[in-house]
């Protein structure tokens, strides 16, 4: 694996990562400030968390961006849904539909799909 390849899909990762963050946060923010004022809301910890997490994603996302083609770094974003939803399950005891599962496999499969070797074991 290149260097370059490698540093291009850490980025994307670490973006996946931090969007994933800013989600979960923003659950957590929501179930602990039921029926507070917007002010409480916006300084909650979970809230500020979140904020935080969006403004790195920004930036890592534009570093993912200046070394990886937008056609493979914009579908591995939807690896944050998978994470998101593996979160709901997890962390807040919600529960996967048969179809909900079935969709999580489609977009695993489609992530490795696109992430595969494009020819002759080329990567950008």
């Amino acid at each position: 694996m290149s260097d370059i390849y490698f540093k291009s899909i850490s980025w994307v990762f670490l973006s996946v990562f931090l969007k994933s963050t800013a989600e979960i946060s923003s659950k957590l923010a929501g179930l602990s400030s039921h029926g507070q004022s917007l002010i409480y809301i916006l300084f909650n910890p979970w809230c500020l968390l979140a904020l935080v997490a969006l403004v790195l994603q920004a930036a890592s996302w534009t570093a993912a961006l200046r070394h990886c083609p937008v056609s493979i770094a914009y579908p591995m974003m939807s690896l944050s849904i998978v994470i998101g939803m593996s979160a709901s399950v997890f962390l807040f005891g919600e529960t996967f539909t048969i179809f909900e599962m079935a969709g999580t496999a489609c977009i695993l499969l489609g992530v490795i799909a696109i992430s595969y070797p494009r020819s002759h074991g080329e990567r950008p």
